[in-house]
């Protein structure tokens, strides 16, 4: 029986493949978390919001895209903990980076609650 279950699964699997190809109703959801950096790391081989973006509009150009981030991205980071003319930057940075990289949707992460409540009020 257990030939039988795993044959079953992977079959499934592939139709389930091969049924997403790209047709009219077929969306993208992309899905980010805990985004600490916006700068590629391995000297520029790995990551990096630019990457990302890029990534962002490859998909935007083939299906409707969702790009969604579950949590994480206003700290901590070593720009999001910067004093800026006496003030941390406590993750305003990261807003702008993805309003810029085109996230639709945000919920918070643990890290979100790391800053005071007024700078995430005003990061909302």
């Amino acid at each position: 029986m257990k030939p039988l279950a795993s044959f079953l699964t992977v079959y499934l699997f592939i139709q389930s493949v091969t049924f997403c190809q790209s047709t009219a109703d077929t969306i993208c959801i992309l899905q980010l978390n805990d985004v600490y950096e916006i700068g590629p790391l391995n000297q520029g081989k790995v990551g990096g919001m630019a990457r990302v973006a890029t990534l962002v509009k490859q998909q935007e150009a083939r299906y409707q895209t969702f790009v969604v981030l579950a949590g994480d991205f206003v700290g901590p980071s070593v720009i999001g903990t910067t004093k800026i003319n006496g003030q941390r930057v406590n993750g305003k940075h990261m807003v702008d980076i993805m309003n810029k990289t085109g996230v639709d949707l945000v919920t918070f992460g643990n890290h979100e609650f790391d800053i005071p409540d007024n700078d995430l009020q005003q990061r909302i």
